[in-house]
C-alpha cells in the first residue's frame, strides 16, 4: 500500500533496497526523498524531514494526520486498524515529536483494548452500549498499570 500511495503523488525510481524521488518540500533537482518499504516510513535527506505514509499525505495535502489516515483508509479501501500498524514517524519539531508520542500512546491504549488484558475493559464498553464502530471512531482504549512506561 505504501508504494501505491507514494506513486499517486511522486515519480519512484529503485535503488537498492528503497525507491527515491524528487522532495515536493522543497527545490529540489536531485532524488533525495528516500522509501522505505521494508521499514514502512519516508525521509529527505535534504529537508530532514520524514515519517509514516499518513504523515506524507497529511503534509501534502496540508490537512491533518488523522484526516490523512482517514483518506487513506477511504481511498484505497484499508481498515484503519491496518494503517495504525505501519506508523513510524521521525518527528523533526517539538510539537511533531509530542504530536507523535500523543498518537503513539492513543495507538498503544487502543491496541491494548483488543488483547487478554483489555477483554474485561472491552466487555465493560460493550455491557455500557458501546459498539465497535463507535470504540474505534473514538481510539478508545485501554492501560493496565505500568505498561505504557514499559512501551
Amino acid at each position: 500500500m505504501m508504494l501505491e500511495v507514494f506513486r499517486d503523488y511522486l515519480k519512484l525510481s529503485k535503488r537498492g533496497r528503497n525507491y527515491v524521488a524528487i522532495c515536493p518540500f522543497h527545490s529540489d533537482s536531485h532524488p533525495s526523498l528516500s522509501v522505505s518499504v521494508e521499514k514502512q516510513v519516508w525521509r529527505c535527506f535534504v529537508c530532514n524531514i520524514g515519517g509514516s505514509v499518513e504523515y506524507f499525505v497529511a503534509k501534502m495535502e496540508n490537512i491533518q494526520i488523522n484526516v490523512a489516515k482517514e483518506l487513506l483508509s477511504t481511498k484505497y479501501n484499508l481498515e484503519q486498524t491496518f494503517i495504525a500498524k505501519e506508523v513510524k514517524a521521525i518527528p523533526q519539531t517539538e510539537k511533531d515529536k509530542l504530536y507523535q508520542l500523543n498518537y503513539l500512546t492513543m495507538l498503544f491504549f487502543k491496541n491494548t483494548l483488543n488483547t487478554l488484558p483489555g477483554k474485561e475493559a472491552k466487555d465493560y464498553l460493550h455491557h455500557r452500549g458501546y459498539v465497535d464502530h463507535t470504540i474505534n471512531e473514538f481510539d478508545l482504549g485501554y492501560a493496565n498499570n505500568d505498561d505504557l512506561l514499559n512501551f
